[in-house]
């Protein structure tokens, strides 16, 4: 059955159309939670074309301006801002980002282009999966969360073994990470995204997997 759904994949793109509605997912969380590995994972299992993160899209939109015009471009998303309230600093580097996401996300749903998107910087809102769905694809978002601070500080140690990155760095700003948390799981609380505790659940992408199931069968119904 297997070997008949890749041809019959095959023989659709040969014809230059998916039968597969093109299908989004966003994932967002603050520093540590385990976005990048779920983004990845998801990528690789659910056979995802593209994968991107909202980092590399800072970095990119950092590249055509300076720290003076926009610093907030430049900063940390829980490093300290002007207002110095960690969810409103959090707020400034997510608008910073917004355009490069929202344009992101535009070209690859007029290519009709699979994509996954992580990053800190995405604020739950319906809008990107609104429109989405109203071009005929599949889009679900989801917040990923640790409930725990010692699981969440685990986590973070965890992450840095394998990079130049320094945990203490992340660990000593913990307070904040875990304030722009509860700043996220506020906003995502009206709106379709979908909440998931990284610890607590065995196979988060069979997770995933399931919601862009519903999603298919509410479709074709």
């Amino acid at each position: 059955m297997r070997v008949i759904e890749v041809d019959k994949k095959m023989s659709a793109l040969r014809r230059g159309a998916s039968e597969e509605p093109p299908r989004l997912l966003l994932i967002c969380g603050a520093t540590g939670v385990g976005k990048s590995t779920v983004a990845v994972e998801a990528a690789q299992r659910l056979g995802f074309s593209r994968l991107l993160s909202s980092d590399a899209i800072r970095e990119i939109m950092r590249a055509g301006t300076d720290e003076v015009e926009q610093p907030a471009l430049f900063r940390s998303s829980f490093s300290r801002g002007v207002a110095g309230d960690a969810v409103v600093d959090w707020l400034d580097t997510c608008l910073a980002v917004k355009t490069g996401i929202t344009a992101t996300i535009s070209r690859a749903r007029r290519e009709g282009i699979d994509l996954v998107l992580e990053g800190v910087h995405l604020v739950p809102e319906n809008r990107w999966l609104r429109e989405w769905r109203e071009a005929g694809g599949l889009a679900v978002g989801v917040v990923l969360h640790v409930d725990q601070e010692n699981d969440h500080i685990g986590m973070l140690e965890r992450r840095e073994e394998h990079s130049w990155r320094r945990a203490d760095r992340y660990v000593a700003a913990i307070r904040r990470l875990r304030a722009i948390q509860s700043g996220i799981l506020e906003r995502a609380k009206i709106t379709d995204w979908v909440e998931i505790e990284t610890t607590r659940t065995a196979d988060v992408v069979a997770r995933i997997e399931h919601l862009f199931d519903l999603q298919w069968n509410a479709s074709r119904s």
